[in-house]
């Protein structure tokens, strides 16, 4: 081991010249703007210039999220709601389209005092450009300024586009993605999703199922605004057959989870076909509210 570690004076001399080396190449990468720094005349005018409007596309990007058509074409955002300008939080100012600072714009504007008493006033915003503000007009509403006229929104003020849209009632069961349409805030994304959730039930049962829609459920204003436009039809549901339904078939469901149609399925192999849909409620997994909600969906024969 010894003879591996012992070098000759002329090989130590140069160990330390290659060492120096590398320490220098080291220094020299770390340190070469300082040591080398660029000369202004090898950065040409229109380089400069380049640059300069490269830096002003970024931040024009992150204070106006929607300024291009081709850029609101990729993003797709969720239906507006109707909301108070004065005191809509962060959270709801980044579902209604706007970045996390353009959010906290908006609120250090109504921490330092500012008040929105109009639509023109939300407008003045400069992170609320033509886009978000077309897009949000008919959403703004200002409860403390209902003795005014002018702004006091009423139910047909605030959907002067649908008002004549909404005239008619449409029956939940059967109305198409149009006719949802048609309805007070309720718009391409909202009229699939409420689709899809009635095609998930196996039909609606009462108008207030529409408050388990995804995104609605978070919004009972906009359920509130469109239930005296719907009724409840008396087409039949789509029921689910407990006594021949697989596994994935009854899991589909929105009211019954994993452990539900295990234990439906259990039941039904320890003691035999289900004789009513009563029998269901054998399982102690299924409360008294879940056994009212699954119950109209299920049957025991064809």
């Amino acid at each position: 081991m010894k003879g591996l570690f012992d070098f000759s004076r002329r090989q130590q001399i140069g160990l330390l010249f290659f060492l120096l080396i590398v320490v220098s190449c080291l220094l020299l990468i770390r340190f070469h703007a300082y040591f080398m720094p660029l000369p202004e005349s090898s950065v040409s005018p229109l380089d400069s210039a380049w640059l300069a409007h490269m830096d002003s596309l970024v931040v024009e990007k992150e204070s106006f999220s929607y300024e291009s058509s081709e850029f609101t074409e990729k993003k797709t955002l969720a239906d507006p709601f109707i909301f108070n300008p004065n005191e809509v939080s962060l959270a709801d100012l980044q579902v209604l389209g706007f970045s996390l600072k353009q959010a906290e714009s908006i609120d250090r504007y109504r921490s330092k005092g500012g008040k929105f008493r109009s639509p023109e006033d939300f407008k003045k915003m400069f992170v609320v450009n033509e886009f978000m503000y077309a897009r949000l007009e008919h959403f703004l509403s200002f409860p403390e300024n209902q003795s005014d006229d002018k702004y006091a929104y009423s139910e047909k003020k605030d959907w002067p586009k649908k008002e004549e849209k909404s005239n008619r009632i449409y029956a939940l069961n059967t109305v198409d993605s149009i006719g949802l349409e048609g309805l007070p805030g309720i718009g391409p994304i909202y009229a699939q999703r409420i689709i899809k959730y009635r095609e998930r039930l196996g039909g609606y049962t009462s108008i207030e199922q529409l408050n388990e829609v995804y995104g609605l459920d978070k919004n009972p204003e906009t359920v509130s605004l469109i239930s005296p436009f719907l009724t409840v039809d008396g087409i039949p549901l789509t029921k689910i057959n407990v006594n021949t339904a697989t596994w994935a078939e009854l899991v589909r469901h929105p009211y019954i989870n994993k452990n539900i149609a295990n234990s439906i399925i259990a039941i039904r192999l320890q003691h035999g076909p289900y004789k009513e849909v009563n029998d269901v409620s054998m399982s102690h997994l299924i409360s008294p509210m879940v056994f009212l909600q699954i119950t109209p969906y299920l049957k025991v024969s064809d």
